[in-house]
């Protein structure tokens, strides 16, 4: 093939009666749609009512699954809190050559409760 010869492209032009036929028929299909669609009272606000019941059931297993998961996070947060103040007043104790009491060590651990 060449750049510069026109391509026939007759060949895949539709016969018209067949064309015709083919439309004549999807629009015949198109049209006992819509008047099923317009009898059955099924419009779109309507369909996305529908579901309602089921994207609160599906929201709602989410909650269920996810607020333990939330708990369980917050609960280790804390306890990782807790574990690095105890490490800073370690350090600092060390650092100045002293050693922490008890009542340091229970207000350090009690910080996050007064906070």
């Amino acid at each position: 093939m060449n750049d510069f010869d026109p391509v026939d492209l007759s060949a895949l032009a539709p016969d018209p009666k067949a064309w015709q036929s083919i439309m004549a028929q999807t629009m015949e299909q198109v049209d006992s749609a819509l008047k099923a669609m317009a009898e059955s009272g099924d419009d779109p606000i309507r369909v996305i009512a529908s579901w309602r019941r089921s994207v609160l059931a599906a929201a709602a297993v989410v909650l269920v699954a996810l607020l333990p998961a939330e708990v369980f996070l917050e609960l280790r947060e804390r306890r990782a809190e807790t574990i690095h103040r105890l490490a800073a007043l370690s350090a600092a104790s060390v650092h100045r050559g002293w050693s922490p009491t008890g009542v340091e060590i229970l207000r350090t651990i009690a910080a996050e409760r007064w906070q």
